[in-house]
């Protein structure tokens, strides 16, 4: 049996994670493949998808005043998850291989869309605030006991449809793109 080294993408094009074409990349897959991916490996009580988390965390850099680039920059961070899927933060430590494999193509999605690597520290950071109040909000028995971590900032969250977050991922691309 043969390895296929291809995945198909939502707009129907094949898409080679060992060798990621730029313009293959389309923000449509993005959006629409992050709307289906469930944070926490779907450990959640309510749908929190990777979508609905990327617009948060640029949303909040925005508002910091952290501007366009680090805006763009938050949208995006986890978009090579659209094309290798997500694996829990736990599990990518134990397999540096596809920390790798996913920085490689995050690389590229971010060159596509013109922004410079590596990804800023202040985005790390955010990705870290949201992601910590979506497991307290999103994951049963989830507090700052719990997960071992201070207190963070309270960001209020809601559990967004699928459809809603990728449309929404979507406006909030062209927004950032347009200025």
């Amino acid at each position: 049996m043969s390895t296929r080294e291809w995945f198909p993408t939502y707009t129907g094009l094949k898409f080679y994670p060992l060798k990621p074409d730029p313009k293959k990349i389309q923000i449509e897959d993005i959006a629409h493949q992050l709307s289906l991916t469930c944070r926490f490996g779907g450990a959640t009580w309510k749908m929190s998808s990777v979508a609905q988390h990327s617009v948060l965390v640029s949303m909040h850099l925005e508002r910091e005043g952290y501007g366009r680039e680090n805006s763009l920059w938050g949208l995006l961070h986890d978009a090579a998850e659209a094309y290798i899927g997500d694996m829990k933060i736990g599990m990518k430590d134990m397999f540096p291989g596809f920390r790798e494999l996913e920085d490689s193509i995050l690389q590229v999605i971010i060159e596509r869309y013109g922004l410079p690597w590596p990804m800023p520290k202040i985005v790390h950071e955010w990705d870290w605030i949201i992601g910590c109040n979506e497991a307290f909000t999103f994951i049963k028995g989830g507090s700052p006991k719990f997960y071992g971590v201070k207190p963070v900032r309270k960001v209020y969250m809601s559990s967004w449809e699928p459809e809603f977050a990728e449309r929404v991922f979507l406006e909030r691309f062209e927004i950032l793109k347009s200025t």
